[in-house]
């Protein structure tokens, strides 16, 4: 439920130009590897797995460290 909110930051970031294209590329990766260590994860257990939990902290992290970012773009414009 997380991804379409991801994707739609990441394509805000690069339409606004003001992202280094590593940047961008890194948010992405912290996202699929995220997903796929979650859906991994979910695959060996029903509880709390290491997976899951790393997973879901790179998705996490990844939403706010890019929100940060766009924020701070947002503002900077403004002053």
């Amino acid at each position: 439920e997380y991804v379409p909110i991801a994707l739609i930051l990441l394509l805000l970031m690069e339409w606004s130009g003001e992202v280094p294209p590593w940047t961008l590329h890194f948010l992405g990766l912290t996202l699929l590897v995220g997903r796929l260590l979650h859906g991994v994860g979910l695959n060996q257990t029903d509880g709390i797995s290491r997976g899951r939990f790393i997973g879901t902290l790179l998705t996490w992290s990844m939403l706010l460290i890019g929100s940060g970012l766009a924020l701070g773009m947002s503002i900077g414009r403004l002053i």
